[in-house]
């Protein structure tokens, strides 16, 4: 639990971000964290790599948990090439080339980030079916893959900016390449409240928030895609499935 404590690495810095920026974030509608830290926390996580390395390291974590259950939901084995568009040092693509022998992998993330995901690979007999590529998923993605999956991505981000991540899959997956999406989702009908403190907290963050499956089909539309399938997962987390509308 030492880097979701540590008020020096990423996440202690989002906590102090939460502390001290959760008004202005409220009243504006715009990230707290800029408030309190004088810029976005990408930028901050951009020059200094212990902020990246503690980052890493909690995403990894949160990954850790959700990888197994998001690997044994769904017939990865059926797909031939699957990205992880945002995947961070790959612990979730990891988890599904486990299940899925004959298929292979890309990770896209940042330059800083996705090289960590090399002696994951490695440690995990992977490195033969694993391409890590290191660039911004707001510009054009490497195309031809089966499945585009974005997981723990748009709740950090606002619409617009989530449409353009959602666009950017839906261009390289083509005609025949599906997009899914694994987030934690909202689900009023089912009796589930609002989990207000990871709403606040993305909205401190980065003005993101978490949203219901209409809000995510609503993104998704404007991105030119529809619902194939949603798949439950515990901690009310979801498997959402798209294709091209």
């Amino acid at each position: 639990m030492r880097h979701w404590l540590d008020l020096e690495g990423a996440s202690g810095r989002i906590d102090l971000a939460a502390c001290g920026g959760l008004l202005h974030a409220v009243r504006t509608g715009e990230p707290g964290y800029d408030q309190v830290f004088g810029r976005p926390f990408w930028d901050d996580l951009a020059d200094d790599q212990v902020l990246t390395d503690t980052f890493n390291d909690q995403m990894a974590a949160v990954q850790g948990k959700l990888a197994p259950a998001a690997a044994g939901a769904y017939p990865w084995d059926t797909l031939g090439h699957i990205a992880d568009i945002g995947g961070g040092t790959g612990a979730l693509l990891a988890e599904i080339l486990k299940v899925a022998p004959a298929a292979r992998g890309t990770v896209v993330d940042l330059p800083g980030t996705v090289e960590g995901g090399a002696a994951r690979f490695e440690a995990a007999g992977l490195s033969g079916r694993t391409e890590l590529i290191g660039q911004s998923f707001f510009d054009e993605l490497p195309a031809g893959a089966d499945m585009y999956v974005l997981s723990q991505i748009l709740h950090d981000w606002d619409d617009e900016e989530s449409v353009a991540i959602l666009g950017r899959c839906a261009e390289a997956a083509g005609e025949t390449g599906r997009v899914m999406i694994v987030e934690r989702v909202i689900a009023e009908d089912e009796g589930k409240q609002l989990n207000t403190e990871y709403d606040l907290r993305m909205l401190v963050f980065n003005k993101g928030r978490e949203r219901t499956v209409e809000e995510f089909a609503a993104l998704a539309a404007r991105a030119g895609l529809k619902l194939r399938g949603v798949t439950g997962l515990p901690s009310y987390h979801s498997l959402l499935e798209w294709e091209r509308a």
